[in-house]
C-alpha cells in the first residue's frame, strides 16, 4: 500500500467559514415516488418515530418507502413490497429497502397499526463482496490544498477516518483531553454507537481554537456535504472520487503502517473484524513483497 504521509503542514485559517448554513433540495435515488398524500396510519407512525427520537434519515426513508408501497400499511402484500423492491437499480439498495420495511412492519405490529407483515419471508440480497478504493498519494496531496470548511472535512476523512454523517455531527467539545493525550469523540456513529479515537495533531489544531463554540460547525446534513466536498475536490482537480474515499485511504494507510487488524478494526469502528478484512485483502503491495522475500 501507499506509504500515506501522516502529518500535515500548515493550519486551518478563517475557522468561522465552517459555520455558513446550507440546506439540501437533493433527495436522489432510483426509488419510485408516489405522488399521493401518505395514508393516516403511516402519518401517525412518523410521528411515533419523531416522538422516540429517530433520526431525520430514517423517518425520512421509512416514510418514503411506506407511501411507496401505493396502499395503507394495514392492506400492503408481499407484492407491493416486491414493487418498490424492484424500483432499486442495485442489490444493495434492495437490501437497504427491505430492511428499512422490515423493520417499519415489525414496530407497527408492535404498535397494533397492521395485523401482518408483508415482508416476512423474502430473502434479503446478499451484500456484494467490495474492495476499499483509497486514495493516491498524488490526490491526497491535491486535496490537502483545498481550503475553507471542505478542508477541514478532508482532514476529518483522512486524519480521523470520519464518515460523512459523522462529520457533520463533529462540535469543537467533540475534542477531549486523557491521561494518553487528545481523542476525537464520535457520539452516535454508525449503529447508534459512542465511540472515541485519538486525536490525530491535525484535528486537534483544527477544534482546539474553536473549543469556546458549542454548536455544530457544519448544520448541514450528510448528502449536501459530500456533495459540496466532491464539487471542491473537482475544483483542484480530484475528479470521480467521494468523501468516504478519504475514510478508506485512512484505514487502508493505518493497517498498512501497523499490519493489526484488530487495531485498524478500532479506529474503523467497525462492530467486525470481518469488516475490515477487505482492507488487509487489499494490501497487494504487501503481499507481493511476502513472496519476493521468500
Amino acid at each position: 500500500m501507499l506509504g500515506l504521509d501522516l502529518s500535515l503542514n500548515g493550519t486551518v485559517s478563517d475557522s468561522l467559514i465552517f459555520l455558513l448554513l446550507e440546506s439540501s433540495s437533493t433527495r436522489g435515488d432510483q426509488m419510485h415516488a408516489h405522488s399521493h398524500d401518505i395514508s393516516e396510519k403511516v402519518s401517525t407512525y412518523r410521528e411515533v418515530m419523531r416522538s422516540q427520537g429517530f433520526s431525520t434519515s430514517a423517518i425520512y426513508q421509512r416514510t418514503r418507502l411506506l407511501n411507496a408501497l401505493g396502499v395503507s400499511p394495514d392492506e400492503a402484500t408481499r407484492e407491493h413490497v416486491l414493487s418498490v423492491l424492484g424500483n432499486a437499480g442495485k442489490a444493495s439498495t434492495r437490501r437497504v429497502y427491505l430492511n428499512a420495511l422490515r423493520s417499519a412492519f415489525r414496530d407497527m405490529l408492535g404498535l397494533g397499526m397492521v395485523d401482518h407483515d408483508p415482508t416476512a419471508g423474502l430473502r434479503t440480497p446478499a451484500p456484494a463482496r467490495s474492495r476499499p478504493h483509497p486514495l493516491t498519494q498524488n490526490e491526497v496531496d491535491l486535496l490537502l490544498t483545498i481550503e475553507g470548511r471542505a478542508r477541514s472535512w478532508t482532514i476529518l476523512g483522512l486524519r480521523a477516518g470520519l464518515r460523512a454523517k459523522e462529520v457533520v455531527a463533529v462540535k469543537p467539545e467533540h475534542l477531549e483531553w486523557t491521561d494518553s493525550g487528545y481523542v476525537l469523540r464520535i457520539p452516535n456513529g454508525k449503529g447508534g454507537l459512542n465511540a472515541t479515537v485519538p486525536a490525530h495533531p491535525d484535528v486537534v489544531a483544527m477544534l482546539e481554537p474553536l473549543r469556546d463554540y458549542h454548536d455544530r460547525l457544519w448544520p448541514i446534513n450528510a448528502n449536501t456535504m459530500s456533495q459540496a466536498w466532491r464539487q471542491a475536490a473537482e475544483s483542484v482537480g480530484v475528479h470521480g472520487k467521494r468523501f468516504h474515499d478519504c475514510r478508506h485511504t485512512f484505514a487502508s494507510t493505518i493497517y498498512s503502517h501497523t499490519g493489526d487488524l484488530l487495531v485498524t478494526r478500532d479506529l474503523l469502528r467497525h462492530a467486525s473484524v470481518q469488516t475490515t478484512q477487505v482492507y488487509a485483502a487489499s494490501d497487494d503491495d504487501r503481499a507481493f513483497s511476502a513472496v519476493s522475500g521468500l
